[in-house]
C-alpha cells in the first residue's frame, strides 16, 4: 500500500496544479451552491477525470477523493454536515 501511495502521491501534486486540470461544477442545489464539483485533466485530447468533491446543502464537504483511469483509487474522505470525519478509506 505504501507503494501504491508513493507512486500516486506525485502524480497527484503534478496534476492537481494548473498544468491542465479544470474544475466543472457538475450539479447545483436550488440556490445555486455548488453540490459536485469534479477535476478533468486533458492528455492528447482524451479527459480523464481526477478528482471529486461533494458537499451537502450548507456547504461543507460531504465527500472528497481521487480517481485513476476514471475509477475511484487513493484515499477517500467522507464527513458529517457538522463538518467532522465520518470516514476515511483507500
Amino acid at each position: 500500500m505504501k507503494k501504491l501511495l508513493i507512486f500516486l502521491l506525485p502524480l497527484l501534486i503534478f496534476g492537481g496544479c494548473h498544468w491542465g486540470t479544470k474544475k466543472e461544477i457538475e450539479q447545483k442545489y436550488p440556490d445555486g451552491s455548488t453540490k459536485v464539483e469534479k477535476f478533468y485533466t486533458y492528455n492528447k485530447g482524451k479527459k480523464e477525470l481526477v478528482k471529486e468533491v461533494q458537499y451537502f446543502e450548507n456547504k461543507q464537504k460531504k465527500m472528497e477523493g481521487t480517481y485513476l483511469n476514471n475509477q475511484r483509487s487513493g484515499k477517500w474522505t467522507a464527513w458529517y454536515k457538522n463538518g467532522k470525519v465520518w470516514s476515511e478509506g483507500f
